[in-house]
């Protein structure tokens, strides 16, 4: 096994990395939290406190805070401010967007929304982010002690929001958070899932899944539909199921991803000849054309990356239909060593373009890599046949077209062999794009890297070509995948514990960095290749002008053209060699005398002859004819290339001429604009002065009052009218003003001439002399207490009578 050693020289990054302040370490302990911290239980569980946005911000969980910064921004880091987590933080995960963090614990799930990015920026001078957080279905976890063992993002889900949890209680739940953060949208107990069809090892009904430890998407890749939409379960007893299409509410993605689903479904049922997967096709078909129709009205959305989206939903029908657990698996060709094992985890691994992998470790430390099958078919409870055919191996005639529920193992590996020690706790790292290589963590405190790109890009290449007899090679000869020590070694008990790993990418180099319990290492390592396209099916041209360098950008040109000869050569190959002096000289399988039969005259002979000439002769004759024509339009292809790459290079030195005279046109250009900017500043000078006389001239006539300039006769219609309008507002408003005084007099007199006013002045009167006057205070009170009752008595009789008077309006449709 290799290893990488980081040496202290590096790049400038690096040196950035090593010293920046989002890494060290607090002295404080996690004694304050209730948690068992003994060896054991540390061992068994599987910690990742850092993870990675956009290439340069991080995300890091020390004890129960959550540190966040910019690398290319500064030495500083901020803290997320969620208050309500009151544990030691075990795993952080960002969905597919980085929009939404994930923060987990045992017992414990919380979302945080992440502002946009670029949010760590901002130039506050507090170090504390506010963010929106929820807890995620404490009904379930929280105030059961049902443990959550493995959670995920759906790649598929609108607003990537949609999180899968696999807990304890044997249940997979799925949790729509534009819906509800609390309830979950479907669950599925799999203890109790109905009619469920049972293939592979065992034919014979199971309606349960014992001891699920680990859950994972068959890929995360649009260009996978199937794999996106097929959930695996894994147990301890080291078998697989699945379930597909496993869908949130809604999904959003591009309009091809639907395309590929379809025309991979119409191809199964095309070439399908047996009756009992042909009914379960027909279903899938009838669902995939659903989610078909629904492109051209569908509401569409664009995601971080800019890519246009689709919003799609499953057909009401198939709604509220529970999905059939498929499986087990059978893993062809399986390590009898496994059987005494149990099993620890599952991954997907990105294999290439459009082709993923299923990674499953065992508790020995063996790593088994399989392919998923590229066959899968849809399962819903109310199936109308079950594919009995699954274990039939009775048939006269073999049907090549039946499902086949076999997991195809690629390669074997057993760490044992690396003479480590035990295997007590053996996880898999996923890391996002990170193709052909994966992560393993070993009792948290070993951490290696297993790169199979040596291998696998054959496997694509295979696969994409439909090279069988390539593909064939490559699954039946023992492969060899490449084993790096990352860190750790032979002492375990010197070695700080492993809690998260995250990949940067800088000028075509690797930063990896892992988090322990002190410290952190970080390791500087060149990319094995820079991202390509395929240069078979795109060649690219790039020309520069000698000119300016400042200006180069400006002229370089991108020439980019479809190549005719994109399809594969292995196509001729094949057609050759089906019309080689092999096959030409084949005789018949009885090995009878060819002589003697042709002689004969019955019946018997003469079907043996005409087999002879039709099996031989016109197959041989068709497939001649066939490679000629291939070869014949192999070389006008050819031709056609040839000419068109002749005609690009023209182009290419004509550009080259064009951005050399643009480069002249662009001095006789800046010189126009120069003339321009000075005539400019001329009219700017004399529009200043007209300005100021203007000015001086208004002061004037303000001061001397002079005569009145003279105006247009539209403005004197205007002052006209504004004349007229003041007039009646001001002779509406005097008139108001009037009618209130005459009022007010009128009020005034009445009130004099009545003697109310007399007798309130002389009861005033006496009241003031007679104030120092002893009273009898009983009696005023006894008075106060009489006049209160009555006051009650009038105010619930009026009530009464306004109830009365109610219900008569009512009765009388008022």
């Amino acid at each position: 096994m290799n290893s990488f050693v980081s040496s202290k020289e590096g790049s400038a990054f690096l040196s950035q990395l090593s010293n920046h302040s989002i890494f060290k370490r607090t002295t404080s302990g996690l004694a304050t939290f209730n948690e068992d911290s003994s060896d054991n239980n540390i061992n068994k569980k599987f910690y990742n406190k850092i993870v990675s946005r956009n290439n340069h911000e991080l995300f890091i969980a020390t004890e129960n805070t959550i540190r966040c910064c910019d690398i290319n921004n500064g030495n500083s880091y901020k803290i997320l401010d969620i208050p309500i987590i009151d544990f030691e933080i075990e795993r952080l995960l960002l969905n597919q967007s980085g929009t939404l963090l994930a923060i987990f614990n045992t017992f414990n799930l919380i979302v945080c929304s992440l502002p946009s990015p670029g949010f760590i920026n901002s130039n506050t001078d507090s170090k504390i982010i506010e963010a929106n957080f929820f807890k995620i279905g404490s009904m379930y976890y929280k105030d059961t002690n049902v443990k959550i063992l493995k959670f995920l993002w759906n790649p598929l889900s609108k607003y990537d929001s949609n999180l899968i949890i696999l807990s304890s209680d044997n249940f997979i739940r799925s949790f729509d958070l534009t819906f509800s953060f609390e309830t979950s949208q479907y669950e599925l107990n799999l203890l109790n899932t109905g009619n469920q069809s049972s293939f592979g090892l065992n034919f014979e009904k199971n309606n349960f899944i014992v001891d699920p430890i680990s859950i994972s998407f068959g890929s995360n890749d649009f260009n996978n539909p199937s794999g996106c939409l097929t959930l695996y379960i894994f147990n301890q007893d080291g078998d697989i199921y699945s379930l597909y299409p496993f869908m949130p509410t809604f999904i959003a993605v591009p309009k091809k991803f639907v395309e590929i689903l379809f025309n991979e479904t119409a191809l199964l049922l095309e070439n399908t000849k047996n009756n009992d997967t042909k009914n379960l096709l027909i279903r899938q078909f009838k669902f995939v054309s659903s989610l078909y129709k629904q492109l051209d009205t569908a509401q569409l959305e664009i995601n971080n990356n800019l890519q246009e989206l689709v919003i799609i939903k499953p057909p009401l029908e198939f709604e509220k239909i529970n999905l059939i657990i498929q499986g087990f698996y059978k893993l062809s060709p399986f390590p009898d060593i496994l059987y005494n094992f149990e099993g620890t985890d599952l991954i997907n691994v990105s294999c290439g373009e459009n082709l993923d992998l299923l990674v499953v470790t065992w508790s020995n430390g063996g790593i088994l890599l399989l392919l998923q099958n590229s066959k899968s078919i849809m399962r819903w409870e109310n199936d109308e046949s079950e594919i009995s055919s699954y274990s039939n191996f009775d048939d006269d005639e073999e049907d090549e077209t039946k499902y086949d529920p076999t997991l195809i193992s690629l390669e074997y590996i057993e760490l044992a062999q690396q003479k480590s020690s035990s295997f007590s706790n053996i996880s898999l790292v996923p890391l996002k794009n990170s193709n052909y290589k994966f992560y393993i963590n070993i009792n948290n405190l070993k951490l290696i890297q297993l790169e199979f790109s040596k291998w696998g890009k054959l496997l694509n290449e295979a696969i994409l070509s439909n090279n069988t007899d390539l593909f064939l090679k490559i699954t039946s000869a023992p492969l060899n995948s490449d084993l790096m020590l990352i860190s750790g070694g032979n002492n375990d008990q010197n070695l700080d514990k492993f809690e998260g790993l995250t990949i940067l990418i800088e000028d075509d180099k690797e930063f990896i960095i892992e988090f322990r319990s002190s410290k952190v290492n970080i390791i500087e390592k060149e990319l094995n290749e820079k991202a390509e396209k395929n240069e078979k099916d795109k060649i690219k041209l790039k020309s520069v002008p000698s000119i300016d360098n400042s200006d180069s950008n400006k002229y370089s040109t991108d020439i980019k053209y479809e190549s005719l000869l994109s399809g594969p050569f292995e196509e001729l190959k094949q057609l050759l060699s089906l019309i080689n002096h092999e096959n030409l000289s084949k005789g018949t399988k009885s090995g009878a005398d060819l002589k003697y039969q042709l002689s004969a005259t019955d019946e018997k002979s003469l079907q043996v002859l005409n087999q002879i000439s039709k099996n031989l002769v016109l197959k041989n004759i068709i497939n001649y004819h066939k490679f000629g024509l291939s070869l014949l339009n192999r070389l006008s292809l050819q031709h056609e290339e040839l000419t068109l790459q002749i005609n690009k290079l023209n182009d290419l030195n004509k550009s080259g001429h064009d951005a050399q005279s643009r480069a002249k046109l662009s001095e006789a250009q800046e010189e126009k604009l120069n003339k321009l900017v000075s005539k400019q500043q001329e009219l700017d000078k004399r529009i200043s002065k007209l300005y100021d006389q203007l000015n001086e001239s208004l002061q004037n006539y303000s001061k001397t009052r002079g005569k009145d300039i003279a105006i247009s006769n539209a403005e004197k219609k205007w002052f006209e009218e504004l004349n007229q309008i003041s007039n009646h507002v001001s002779g509406h408003l005097n008139a108001k003003v009037a009618s209130l005084t005459s009022q007010a007099s009128y009020i005034k007199s009445f009130i004099l001439s009545s003697g109310w006013a007399g007798d309130y002045l002389n009861k005033t009167e006496n009241l003031k002399q007679n104030f120092n006057r002893e009273y009898d205070w009983n009696t005023l009170i006894k008075k106060f207490k009489e006049n209160g009752k009555l006051i009650d008595f009038v105010g619930e009789t009026l009530d009464n009578e306004l109830v009365d008077i109610e219900v008569m309006m009512r009765d009388m449709h008022l």
